[in-house]
Order: structure tokens, then C-alpha cells, then sequence
């Protein structure tokens, strides 16, 4: 539940623009939402359109999407996924990704909210450090429910939320 509409942009750094499109079509019929909503509150960036890929560990990667957020009034970020929008680092490197939480800590301290979208690993953990983690207020683990037939041919996305970290909460 979201008190008010929130200016919001997106930052897809692994599907074509072709299939995020028909992605968010379909969301947006399944949740009744009109092109007017999100119109007015959500900017997809996808590196298929802007003809530039984000690589947040680098000074430019920043300030590119600084611009962007800035260009579009938005106050959350979400960056998915952290495997290719921070490409190039070992990812279980704690002092790889310092670039990337420093940056972090700098959109907060500006009133901006990034939240981050990372892949898991084989055993259902987060791929990569727990450094990951260092900074959020929250982090959410999706796990498929242990009654879950695989047998079902469609029958939707099934998932639990489990709370990692939860902050002040």
C-alpha cells in the first residue's frame, strides 16, 4: 500500500525494450491501471532505448543515472539487477562493490530511495556478498512455497516474502 502516487524510475539492465514493454502491458491490464497513472509516475530506463548501459561502479555510470533521476523528478530507483547494472565485479567482493554502496548512501542523504534487485544463488541466497546488504533498510528474499506443484502448467507467480533485514522496523 502506497499512501500517494510516487515518481519512480526503473532501471532494467537485462530484458529488450520489446519485451519490458509487453511485460508492464500485461501488469497494467491484470492491475486495472490506466496509461494515465503510470504515465505521470514511472520512467523506464533499458539500455535497448537509451542506446547507453549503466554500469553503477563507475564514477559516469553514476552520474548518468543521477541525470536521469533527476531529468524525471523521481524519489525511488529501482535498479534491476545488480548483476548486470554493476557488471565487471567479483561479485563476492567486499571491496568491488564499496563504489556502489557509497553512491548509495550519497542518493539517501538526497532524499532518493534506490532499492536493488539481485539474482540468488543456487541454495536460494543472495548471489555475492553479504556487503549487499550493508546499507538497506530492508531486504527481501522471494522463495517458492514448499507446498508449490511444479506439475501446474500456469497457474501464476507463487512466492513467499521472507524479511532478511528490516531496519527501524
Amino acid at each position: 500500500y502506497a499512501p500517494e502516487p510516487r515518481q519512480v524510475a526503473y532501471f532494467d539492465g537485462e530484458m529488450g525494450a520489446e519485451e519490458l514493454q509487453d511485460r508492464i502491458r500485461r501488469m497494467m491490464k491484470t492491475h486495472h491501471v490506466t496509461d494515465k497513472v503510470l504515465i505521470n509516475n514511472l520512467f523506464i530506463y533499458t539500455p535497448d532505448l537509451f542506446k547507453t548501459q549503466i554500469n553503477l561502479t563507475t564514477v559516469e555510470g553514476q552520474a548518468h543515472v543521477n541525470r536521469f533521476m533527476d531529468r524525471c523528478d523521481v524519489e525511488i530507483a529501482i535498479m534491476d539487477n545488480l548483476s548486470t547494472l554493476a557488471g565487471g565485479i567479483d561479485e563476492n567482493s567486499t571491496k568491488k562493490f564499496q563504489p556502489v554502496q557509497d553512491w548509495m548512501v550519497e542518493r539517501r542523504s538526497v532524499g532518493k530511495s534506490i532499492g536493488m534487485v539481485n539474482h540468488s544463488n543456487k541454495s536460494g541466497a543472495q548471489r555475492g556478498t553479504s556487503k549487499y546488504e550493508d546499507v538497506l533498510n530492508v531486504s527481501i528474499n522471494l522463495r517458492r512455497p514448499k507446498d508449490d506443484d511444479e506439475s501446474l502448467m500456469f497457474k501464476g507467480a507463487r512466492f513467499e516474502l521472507h524479511f532478511e533485514k528490516t531496519r527501524g522496523k
